[in-house]
């Protein structure tokens, strides 16, 4: 998700997506934030929009994805994400 759209902003856009997934209007998928923003609160308002990862051009916090993004490490995102809404599944069954 590009956090810096011109209309909407991807934390706006983010929230959107997930309200319809909630509401089963379109499949469950994870959304991976997209920008140059470092800041601490940034990030934090990204992952409280329902952002599943964040990923930076200057990233050196551990958990964050550097850019550019190589084949592999985003097949490695992609299993993560999986892995992480399988759990989220499980976790609303529980």
């Amino acid at each position: 998700m590009d956090c810096n759209m011109p209309i909407m902003n991807g934390i706006e856009a983010t929230q959107c997506l997930v309200e319809m997934m909630r509401n089963s209007q379109v499949k469950t998928v994870p959304i991976v934030a997209n920008t140059a923003f470092t800041e601490g609160e940034f990030v934090a308002q990204c992952l409280r929009a329902g952002m599943s990862f964040y990923s930076t051009v200057a990233s050196f916090t551990p958990g964050i994805v550097e850019k550019p993004l190589s084949n592999k490490k985003v097949r490695e995102l992609l299993i993560l994400c999986k892995i992480l809404v399988r759990a989220q599944r499980l976790n609303q069954c529980a």
